[in-house]
């Protein structure tokens, strides 16, 4: 099965209701995505479970070089992830983890902690797997979550220009309304 396949199959799981809680969001959802992005879903030194961050587990951290987690992932139950992302961004900024992703399996929130604006403006994208075409989700987290492009820096420069234009193109908005 290619992955575009997968991403579609995961589509009409989420459209049938199939995914009822956090685990099988992350059993049926986004290890089998990482597993197609080319992480080892099954090394956890790349790919750690229940990662421990001061006192709060967080789902997964995926990590480059291993044990050295440049991604953490919080995933929650279909629906559930409006008004949660405070508390991912917070840890991954308190340890320095350039990305955090928050995640109900349809929708996946890409954030970089570490940069300005208020913690719901560090978000740069907004991915909906139910508002895009399979082959052009496959495109988007390949090339933020890709283990390749991970590998060689390429996905957190993509996040970041893309962040810098999403956060230029605000200030030129509201610099229209001062106007």
């Amino acid at each position: 099965m290619t992955f575009e396949n997968s991403i579609k199959d995961i589509v009409n799981s989420i459209k049938q209701r199939e995914f009822l809680n956090e685990a099988e969001i992350s059993n049926g959802v986004v290890l089998r995505v990482l597993n197609e992005l080319g992480w080892n879903v099954y090394d956890t030194k790349r790919v750690k479970p229940q990662y421990r961050i001061e006192n709060k587990m967080i789902d997964f951290a995926l990590c480059f070089p291993e044990n050295k987690p440049i991604i953490i992932i919080e995933v929650k139950a279909l629906g559930k992830a409006v008004n949660t992302d405070e508390q991912v961004l917070t840890y991954a900024f308190k340890t320095g983890i350039p990305v955090a992703i928050l995640t109900d399996g349809q929708e996946w929130h890409f954030y970089l902690p570490a940069e300005r604006g208020s913690l719901t403006e560090r978000r740069f994208y907004k991915l909906d797997l139910l508002e895009r075409e399979a082959k052009e989700v496959v495109e988007i987290l390949q090339g933020y979550l890709g283990y390749e492009e991970i590998r060689s820096g390429a996905a957190l420069q993509k996040a970041r220009a893309d962040y810098e234009k999403q956060y230029k193109s605000k200030e030129i908005d509201e610099a229209i309304l001062d106007i």
